[in-house]
């Protein structure tokens, strides 16, 4: 009984461990953690393998590959939110057997949840991003930096509050504003979760506001490195501008779940 009690707590004490090394595992959305056999749930089959595991036998243990929170990563790109097709001539055509983005929309679909707090988390890219507002204060979207004071002024003054309770927010780079561009819609282009009424004076708990122009991003032109890329959120497209203090734009903060 004494042996059988010890295998028990191994076997506990492995998945324990399986659930808290999720970032060196496999990343499977709709893998529960614990789900070693991958059989879709965590079943009597999974603490038996665990044993096995324990006594010395061979088992590639995987888990789903989870953020702090219990977010779940997908190991892909997210879907551009497009969901039409169109001819040479742009005219909107049926999408079937066209193979354009709007029949496959492949990649993940976002999963925003707004946390009550000014911030709002995709849990497909585990990433927590400032919401804005209509009420003058720093979190106001008509804001505009110089390229330097993006992260001296105002990255500087969310982390110092800090803001939400985390004191590690960052100017997103090109591949993260661009995931919250909805190629499927127009000024601004992107997703509703970003567009909500926003009547002047709503707070960050209130609404999420974007303004149909440019937005700073943390990634600087290769060939011509005094310039940064921006996202211009009026058609979601991207283009570079000169760091040069008379060159203002908006910035959208974020921050990696740890």
């Amino acid at each position: 009984m004494k042996a059988l009690a010890t295998a028990v707590a191994t076997a506990a004490a492995v998945l324990a461990f399986t659930a808290a090394s999720t970032q060196a595992q496999t990343c499977v959305a709709s893998q529960e953690c614990g789900d070693v056999d991958n059989s879709g749930g965590v079943t009597a089959s999974d603490a038996l393998k665990v044993l096995n595991r324990a006594v010395g036998q061979p088992l590639a243990l995987t888990c789903n590959c989870e953020l702090g929170g219990g977010v779940a990563v997908t190991a892909q790109p997210v879907q551009t939110g497009q969901t039409s097709c169109y001819d040479t001539a742009g005219a909107a055509i049926d999408c079937a057997a066209t193979g354009q983005d709007g029949e496959t929309q492949s990649g993940a679909t976002h999963s925003f949840v707004d946390n009550g707090d000014g911030t709002i988390t995709d849990q497909v890219t585990g990433l927590m991003w400032e919401k804005h507002s209509s009420d003058g204060s720093l979190h106001d979207a008509a804001n505009t930096y110089s390229f330097a004071d993006a992260v001296a002024v105002k990255i500087a003054a969310l982390n110092s509050e800090p803001f939400a309770g985390h004191a590690d927010w960052r100017l997103p780079n090109r591949n993260e504003l661009a995931t919250l561009i909805n190629f499927g819609t127009l000024s601004p282009a992107t997703y509703p979760e970003f567009k909500t009424t926003c009547d002047p004076g709503c707070t960050v708990t209130d609404c999420n506001c974007t303004g149909t122009t440019v937005y700073w991003t943390s990634t600087s032109h290769h060939n011509t490195p005094d310039y940064a890329w921006y996202v211009n959120f009026s058609q979601g497209d991207f283009a570079i501008m000169q760091k040069v203090p008379g060159n203002p734009a908006r910035v959208r903060a974020v921050r990696t779940i740890p």
